[in-house]
């Protein structure tokens, strides 16, 4: 399995940090299932 990454810069804001998180909770159906289309099966989010 191969495994790729990518790297964001966020700013060191905690009320923006907690909006992106909480913004990757509800992700829409479609965008999972464009994501699963493309052989994509996890992804993860570090902070």
């Amino acid at each position: 399995m191969k495994r790729y990454c990518q790297t964001l810069e966020l700013y060191d804001d905690p009320e923006l940090i907690a909006g992106y998180v909480e913004e990757h909770k509800h992700v829409w159906n479609e965008i999972k299932e464009g994501i699963r289309s493309v052989g994509i099966l996890d992804m993860q989010i570090y902070l």
